[in-house]
């Protein structure tokens, strides 16, 4: 509970920007102070083939790296994974929305690491209903970043994102609740979890 406790109190809130909350978490690990603060770059790169042992060969587009501290996390092959996996949460969304007969509440997502916005950009998008239909029209989206750079920028695109989707096409406000924790994961989680028990939000 002491850990827990030192957690909330080194938090900072600070004004939600195109609506997006933003919390940063004060980070004492030598080495997670470094990741959280290191320069990233995304890189373009050419088609090419891949040959394996055997003689097989993959072909691949081209397309663009994330890179911090010069180390790849996040690539534009991956958004065939992404959009087919965040379809099929919402597809069981849909369908625990249809078999359950009692009051249905909006869905509470939480993603760890935001890397080039891949997932989040078809997260948001099953949020507004743009996935599968039925669907949901609104609910709550919390990131957590440990980089500072990639956490702003997050919080700048998803606010972006929100405005351009078709719950807004008539000047209606938004009912997608986005928030972004710049921080690592662990203590992200504590920090939830206690505002859960204080009610301050609903469990995911």
């Amino acid at each position: 509970m002491g850990q827990s406790k030192e957690i909330l109190e080194n938090k900072k809130r600070f004004t939600p920007r195109n609506g997006v909350e933003f919390i940063k978490l004060d980070i004492k690990d030598p080495k997670l102070k470094e990741w959280a603060n290191a320069d990233y770059s995304v890189i373009d790169y050419p088609s090419g083939h891949l040959k394996y042992n055997g003689g097989s060969s993959y072909q691949y587009d081209a397309g663009k790296t994330l890179r911090i501290n010069d180390e790849p996390v996040m690539d534009t092959c991956e958004r065939p994974w992404c959009e087919k996996t965040v379809r099929l949460m919402f597809e069981g969304i849909k369908g625990a929305r249809t078999d359950l007969r009692e009051k249905y509440e909006a869905p509470r997502i939480l993603e760890l690491g935001y890397g080039l916005g891949i997932t989040s950009l078809e997260v948001l998008r099953g949020l507004d209903g743009g996935i599968v239909t039925p669907g949901p029209r609104g609910g709550e989206y919390t990131v957590v970043e440990l980089n500072d750079r990639i956490a702003k920028f997050a919080q700048k695109t998803i606010g972006e994102r929100i405005k351009s989707l078709r719950a807004l096409e008539q000047g209606a406000e938004s009912n997608i609740k986005a928030t972004v924790i710049q921080g690592n994961a662990y203590d992200a989680l504590e920090i939830l979890s206690q505002e859960v028990k204080q009610k301050k939000r609903k469990p995911f």
